[in-house]
């Protein structure tokens, strides 16, 4: 019986061994030019199981384990194990306050001693690597002339044999491992974001199912699309783009007098069914800077009302591109907010307003943080919108005091005034108005 109770017990370490599940995921950064960045933070989203974690620097590998973590490391008495739980090995760093003897000892939960090591050591953190052949949970235990500490090893792999190896000195902030307190399942929606001080990384979205190095694109604000720094409609307009968040936009409002098929938009007329473009403030001669204005039926080409992101209607858009939801404009909305270096500061309250306004062509205003306020400090984000007013029964106006721009998504958009210090919605518009257009690409 004792015999056939051994075998059961090593065959369950042996299944616990050859079992375990999961990804590692390494992340290092770049920019559209190749060079190096360091990631300040990773922001890991599960979308399958629905859980958000987020990495910090010197954080770069995520282990995911199928089934549930019990966190990214275990400190105890200032004792510090990364990961934990871990595959076999883990790296211990122990804080020593001054010069003397230490002694390291590991123990199983029967009290056994697994592996030592003794020596003197000086003040400062020593690194030391703990391998332990068999995944169950440890207790590390460390003796200084002093003091007594202790913290809890969950191994849940399979090492070498059992051992303490001293590392060296923590001369250097150590890379740690995040191992998530959250479920996992091989396969799982992962989404990956780093930040980088002012910079965002292009968003990594994947199906994580298997160790993997991931590079995150920073791009910063304002920067012209990686791969497509400018794109061109059926009539040869040229427009020139730019990234914000996690989108790509045109950095100049639609011009085009043309759908890719080939038809015209008529520069006549208003109606709520049939599609009509303006010139801004009755003078072609603006249109190379300020670009038409188009009523929603000409916006939509045909489309169906979408709030979907992205929206699936090309609209009135050149090829690869498409007309903006309410939702993709929400998107925009919200990142703008969350960008302190896009505020403008009205006792506590901020605003956004002015850093996605042109530089010229506002009428002068003296309200605080509006476009039409101090105009030299707009446009902070690149998105550069001129001031083309908009067109009401056939008859375009408020040049220079307003903007607005149509979404894909019925009765709506989204603008900008003078004398406001935060963008407008407005729901329930006439689709015969005329109103400008920026495109984002698919």
């Amino acid at each position: 019986m004792k015999k056939l109770l051994l075998v059961v017990v090593a065959l369950m370490a042996q299944a616990l061994c050859f079992g375990q599940g999961g990804a590692v995921v390494t992340f290092t950064g770049r920019d559209v030019d190749g060079h190096y960045v360091r990631p300040d933070s990773i922001v890991v989203e599960n979308l399958t199981q629905q859980w958000t974690e987020t990495m910090y620097w010197p954080d770069t590998v995520l282990t995911l384990n199928v089934g549930t973590g019990i966190g990214n490391m275990t400190m105890a008495g200032g004792i510090r194990v990364s990961p934990n739980p871990f595959d076999g090995t883990a790296q211990v760093e122990v804080p020593v306050s001054e010069a003397g003897e230490v002694q390291v000892q590991v123990t199983d939960m029967l009290g056994r001693v697994c592996a030592q090591y003794g020596g003197r050591l000086p003040a400062g953190t020593h690194l030391f690597r703990v391998s332990l052949e068999h995944p169950q949970v440890y207790v590390l235990t460390v003796w200084t002339a002093r003091q007594r500490q202790s913290a809890k090893l969950e191994n849940a792999g399979c090492g070498a044999r059992d051992g303490i190896v001293y590392a060296g000195m923590a001369d250097n902030e150590p890379m740690l491992k995040l191992t998530p307190a959250q479920p996992f399942q091989l396969g799982d929606e992962m989404r990956y974001s780093g930040y980088a001080g002012p910079q965002r990384s292009q968003t990594v979205t994947r199906h994580q199912s298997a160790d993997e190095t991931v590079q995150l694109v920073f791009i910063q604000d304002g920067s012209p699309c990686p791969g497509s720094p400018t794109v061109t409609d059926i009539d040869g307009n040229v427009y020139n783009t730019v990234h914000i968040g996690d989108q790509c936009w045109m950095r100049e409002n639609l011009r085009v007098t043309r759908y890719e098929n080939g038809d015209m938009i008529p520069n006549y007329g208003y109606s709520s069914v049939f599609p009509c473009r303006y010139a801004p403030n009755n003078d072609v001669n603006q249109v190379h800077v300020y670009g038409y204005l188009y009523n929603w039926p000409a916006a939509m080409g045909g489309a169906s009302s979408s709030n979907a992101v992205p929206s699936g209607v090309r609209g009135i858009c050149p090829d690869g591109w498409h007309l903006p939801s309410q939702e993709e404009w929400i998107v925009f909305w919200h990142y703008m907010d969350a960008q302190s270096r896009y505020a403008c500061y009205i006792d506590e309250l901020h605003y956004f307003a002015k850093s996605m306004s042109s530089t010229v062509g506002w009428d002068a205003t003296s309200y605080p943080c509006s476009p039409g306020n101090d105009q030299s400090l707009n446009n902070a984000s690149g998105f550069n919108a001129y001031p083309a007013g908009y067109c009401y029964n056939g008859t375009p106006m408020a040049f220079g005091y307003n903007t607005y721009f149509w979404t894909a998504t019925e009765n709506n958009f989204f603008g900008l005034v003078c004398g406001r210090p935060d963008p407008v919605w407005v729901i329930h518009e006439d689709p015969t108005s005329g109103y400008s257009v920026r495109c984002v690409k698919d």
